[in-house]
């Protein structure tokens, strides 16, 4: 089962700003993304649906992509006067 506990142990930022600041924002704004995409996801499977089905459902998508991306990235550029006729 996916843990919809929000996992962020800092309830407050810190009182300065500065690289501990930076650390409580990015990891807040992370929280709150998790959040949002878990009840995307319930939304979409209903209150009686799998939600962990689902999440790992979005999980092969995702990683689909991602691995298309990093394939188009790998090949080599084909530009014009390069030298490499299409």
């Amino acid at each position: 089962m996916i843990d919809t506990a929000p996992t962020n142990r800092l309830t407050s930022p810190p009182r300065t700003g500065g690289p501990a600041y930076e650390v409580w924002a990015w990891m807040d704004l992370m929280e709150t993304c998790e959040q949002l995409l878990l009840a995307g996801l319930r939304h979409k499977v209903g209150p009686d649906g799998d939600l962990a089905a689902a999440w790992r459902a979005r999980s092969v998508v995702r990683m689909a992509q991602r691995d298309r991306e990093i394939a188009h990235m790998l090949k080599p550029s084909r530009r014009p006067g390069s030298g490499d006729a299409v």
